[in-house]
């Protein structure tokens, strides 16, 4: 989604990332951040760092790593007291986590654009907060005022790409489509700013790769492969919740293929649409039969023709009966795991 201001080709190009981003693509390790950060290192592209996203990195990485290690061992006990047994890897300790929190940024340490958080920053985002205009909205109020500061005066030397997840960012049109709010896309007009937004790190990434042609591959057969990964048996409780029936049917895939630096290794940006089967419709709403799509990202080894590292989350669920959409809007299930690795929220979005 880009501002309405005119695309500077003088000014060089430079990604932020908010930090909904960072910790959803598991502080760019994730496939997809594998492939972006390969991306800008080829282009020598700058990864913007806002100070305040930057404080962010650290405190959230800390927590996550934290959420993950107790987890594991949470199941561990439960399956030592069902099986009497239990042989797990040791799991870092604190301060191996707080190092490997260090980590996230100082590996990545000649790619940053570094924004400190200024006094004009501060008052900026303060008159935002008072006046009650995007990004506002419950507690994070001030921190997404001072993100959009900073993202400002990067866009004064550089075409910025941000990504960031934050609905406080967005509005809907009155055809019901998603856009910048309003008064941001006003500002950067009055700045002549170029900035882009993303809800996605894969859809920029899939921008900055225009041009760029990654190895051959089959789509279809890597489809198949993914779809190997998938816990159907979830797919199918789902598709249950929402007064469906999961087929198991593939109706269409859209698979897109990155570089990663690696010479057998693509990272794969995908989605999976299946049919489902509606309760109780006639003929004239099965003509439009409700879907289920999944989205993720794995790599792909091209010599092998494998998958790993699946990570996929309930992307969409489309033409849903009346009855249908308005049992989703009361349902609140995150973090449900679809396939290997860490998900995302189940019902991201839904098209109703």
């Amino acid at each position: 989604m880009q501002s309405d201001a005119e695309l500077d080709e003088s000014k060089p190009p430079c990604i932020v990332i908010d930090t909904n981003a960072w910790v959803s693509e598991l502080f760019l390790r994730s496939p997809t951040g594998v492939a972006l950060i390969y991306r800008l290192r080829q282009s020598r592209i700058a990864l913007g760092l806002p100070e305040i996203i930057e404080r962010e990195i650290a405190r959230n990485a800390i927590k996550q790593m934290g959420e993950w290690k107790a987890a594991i061992e949470q199941h561990s006990r439960k399956l030592f007291a069902v099986t009497g047994q239990l042989n797990i890897e040791h799991l870092p300790g604190n301060a191996q986590i707080e190092a490997a929190s260090r980590n996230v940024t100082a590996e990545l340490e000649g790619l940053f654009l570094r924004i400190p958080f200024t006094l004009d920053h501060a008052r900026s985002a303060l008159d935002r907060v008072e006046s009650g205009l995007p990004p506002n909205h419950r507690n994070q109020q001030f921190k997404d005022s001072a993100i959009w500061e900073a993202v400002l005066e990067l866009a004064r030397t550089h075409r910025v790409h941000f990504v960031t997840n934050d609905g406080a960012f967005y509005e809907k049109t009155t055809e019901g489509e998603e856009t910048v709010a309003a008064n941001l896309r006003g500002e950067c007009e009055r700045n002549d700013a170029a900035v882009t937004l993303y809800r996605a790190l894969s859809s920029c990434l899939k921008s900055l790769q225009q041009g760029v042609i990654a190895k051959p591959f089959d789509s279809r057969a890597v489809a198949s492969e993914i779809e190997k990964s998938l816990d159907r048996a979830l797919l199918a409780e789902m598709a249950t919740t929402s007064d469906c029936r999961f087929t198991g049917e593939r109706i269409s895939e859209s698979v897109s293929a990155f570089l990663t630096g690696k010479m057998d290794e693509l990272a794969v940006d995908f989605e999976l649409t299946y049919r489902l089967e509606g309760a109780g419709e006639d003929e004239a709403a099965q003509a439009l039969a409700p879907a289920m799509t999944v989205k993720g990202d794995c790599f792909y080894d091209v010599t092998t023709r494998k998958v790993s590292d699946v990570r996929a989350s309930i992307y969409q669920l489309s033409n849903l009966s009346p009855s249908c959409a308005m049992l989703l809007k009361l349902i609140q299930t995150p973090h449900q795991p679809l396939g290997a690795g860490e998900s995302r929220t189940v019902f991201r979005s839904l098209k109703l």
